[in-house]
């Protein structure tokens, strides 16, 4: 029993961890992502003998990702150990001073992306993402975009500053009506708006978000007195730092420190789940020492989520793109989180006859941050007749299944409009095949006039019929056109994923099209050749030969790959427009390409090559004998790569 909930708990944490750092979002708080993870712990420490080496709780979650440059971090961007309670954060203020009287200090844990800046001699010269801890993505130029963030200070030597880059709300909204107004589906919280935004490849769009940097932590030579004054110096250098508190010895005023922030949290202009308490005295870190994950010398205090009580007014059915009916309760309206509820989940239908749930009731809600508002609980039962399930599927009327081995009721017709509607929306979403200009209200408006029924209409429609759209134009029909061209080559793993396919999301979906390269491979491969991959299992393997063994399915990939869609991956994981936006340099002598063979091979992947280096240079390639350009990039502060640069795009290596 004890390794089958193991086992259980390690495939959950995985799909959270791959979902959240593979694509910046979220399905589960972080409140209940904890209780997962602080279950596993436990019974790891109860079992030893059971804990596998691929457990969650032996590595650090990543964020890397295709399409940037790798940089090993000189010290460890270490996760922090969360705290839920008062007690336990008390308790560990005083356990740490068996190392001596210490003082701690506590300061707002912002909700953004952890990211580390290098200076060189007061210059800027580098940005790095956490990634996995170790090893993060070179996201410089991207980062030279945020306005908040200095590219001069006064600093001898090298200096490392470490913080959060962030969206506030405002900025948030604002971006969100933009959205709206073009038709395009709105970002779903500030977290991971930046998330993504930072991840661009195009620096340019990245300068019109409007991103900001907060510093929590200075790393340089003379600077391990104490990080309260570190802080300090950090704001004399003209950085933005962290809200934080005085260094305090005692657990009192940092606890009563804490619960004014939670208190006041809503007010503040930017995202923030918690507080970081830290030990204050730097020069002690060592001696109090770090486990495999985290610091010992720094605790997470994270605030509870918010919840309230109001009334179920309904409990409709939402069909999702695969069928799946999910329940929606809709709420007398109520205050959470700084925002109005009036709508939350129930999951599935077996979880509502676990609440013991109907129309009228009185319940519980709660809302962490910016996650998906949840039922909890029952506060006060007002009805006594038990709610009754669905027959048939509220948007085509067709009878509803209820599948062997699921909780899930499914409408099984593969005509239904609102399956169709959230198959398209999928399809055409960030983390599918990325199409911009299509957003909801479009693709009802295509629907409805009977424009398009499968993807691959998409793929058929003209200017002409584009033009007299509401809120459409001919400059919007030209951007729609051009961004569909585009998605043609996202890539074997964007495709897969946009498929649709039960079971495979993005991760799955990008193993798939490592392990295979093509989707003819995959398509006409046995569930017993599928399970043997990497993160399939035999449900995903079912699943996944269940789909290609439709005669459906075929038809649409076949038609898709008629219009020019690309299904195999061409000579690596990357699409041919990972460098794009990006400006280079070539100097000195190439021993394994000629000057106009690197050119025309960093022009293939959509970079722009120039003849001199300027402050909008990406990066320079060196050979030998490199001269002066060498010298100004240097002096520019601008990234220097060798020939192995090229050579790894030639084997389409993430760069």
């Amino acid at each position: 029993m004890s390794q089958t909930r193991m086992n259980e708990l390690y495939r959950k944490i995985a799909y959270y961890d791959a979902t959240y750092y593979g694509t910046g979002r979220s399905e589960i708080s972080d409140y209940h992502y904890d209780l997962l993870y602080r279950e596993l712990v436990e019974l790891e420490q109860q079992y030893p003998h059971l804990v596998s080496p691929n457990s969650p709780t032996q590595r650090i979650g990543s964020d890397l990702t295709e399409g940037f440059l790798k940089y090993t971090h000189a010290t460890p961007m270490l996760s922090i150990t969360n705290t839920y309670s008062k007690e336990e954060l008390e308790k560990w203020i005083h356990d740490i001073q068996k190392y001596g009287a210490l003082s701690c200090i506590a300061e707002l844990k912002m909700d953004g992306v952890a990211c580390a800046l290098h200076y060189q001699d007061g210059r800027f010269i580098r940005a790095v993402t956490r990634g996995d801890g170790t090893r993060g993505d070179c996201i410089t130029e991207n980062v030279r975009t945020i306005r908040t963030i200095p590219l001069q200070i006064d600093a001898p030597g090298f200096l490392e500053v470490r913080g959060e880059i962030l969206m506030s709300y405002p900025r948030f909204h604002h971006l969100n009506k933009e959205l709206k107004e073009n038709g395009q589906p709105p970002m779903q919280n500030p977290r991971n708006t930046a998330a993504g935004t930072i991840k661009l490849l195009s620096p340019q769009k990245v300068a019109r978000r409007g991103l900001d940097f907060h510093a929590y932590a200075l790393l340089a030579e003379g600077s391990e007195l104490s990080h309260s004054k570190n802080l300090e110096k950090l704001k004399h250098l003209g950085f933005h730092t962290v809200i934080h508190s005085e260094p305090f010895a005692k657990p009192a005023p940092l606890l009563s420190f804490c619960s004014e922030w939670e208190r006041k949290k809503e007010n503040h202009p930017y995202p923030i789940d918690g507080m970081v308490i830290k030990v204050d005295e730097i020069n002690r870190y060592d001696e109090i020492g770090l486990t495999a994950k985290s610091p010992r010398w720094v605790r997470a205090y994270k605030f509870a989520p918010d919840r309230g009580i109001t009334e179920i007014t309904a409990i409709d059915a939402q069909v999702g793109r695969t069928g799946v009916i999910t329940p929606v309760a809709r709420l007398r309206p109520i205050s959470l989180s700084g925002t109005t509820v009036q709508n939350a989940t129930l999951h599935n239908y077996d979880e509502i006859y676990r609440l013991s749930v109907n129309v009228g009731d009185m319940v519980t809600v709660e809302k962490s941050g910016e996650i998906i508002p949840k039922v909890i609980s029952v506060a006060e039962k007002r009805t006594t007749t038990p709610f009754e399930l669905p027959f048939h599927c509220p948007s085509c009327h067709s009878p509803l299944v209820k599948e062997p081995h699921t909780v899930a009721l499914r409408c099984v017709n593969t005509a239904c409009p609102a399956q169709r509607f959230s198959f398209l929306k999928h399809f055409v979403s960030r983390a599918a095949m990325n199409i911009d200009g299509l957003g909801p209200a479009i693709l009802e408006e295509l629907l409805q006039r009977k424009m398009i029924e499968t993807p691959a209409d998409l793929f058929k429609l003209t200017k002409e019929e584009l033009v007299p759209l509401p809120r459409m134009g001919e400059r919007s029909a030209s951007k729609l056109l051009k961004s569909l061209e585009k998605s043609k080559n996202a890539g074997l793993a964007s495709l897969v994923h946009a498929l649709g396919i039960p079971l495979v999301g993005s991760e799955t979906a990008r193993v798939l099209a490592a392990e295979t390269g093509s989707l003819e491979k995959l398509m006409n491969m046995s569930c017993e050749e599928l399970e043997k991959i990497h993160t399939v299992g035999p449900e995903i393997a079912a699943s996944l030969f269940s789909y290609f063994s439709t005669p459906e399915n075929k038809s649409l990939i076949s038609e898709l790959k008629n219009l020019g869609l690309r299904t195999e991956e061409t000579s690596g994981k990357n699409s041919d427009t990972s460098l794009e936006g990006s400006t280079y340099v070539i100097t000195g002598t190439l021993s394994e390409f000629t000057r106009a063979e690197a050119k025309k091979l960093l022009e293939s992947k959509g970079a722009r090559v120039t003849s001199s280096v300027s402050r909008s240079t990406t990066a320079l390639i060196a050979g030998e004998n490199s001269g002066s350009k060498y010298t100004k990039a240097e002096s520019l502060g601008i990234p220097i790569y060798t020939e192995t640069f090229l050579e790894n795009l030639t084997k389409k290596t993430p760069h």
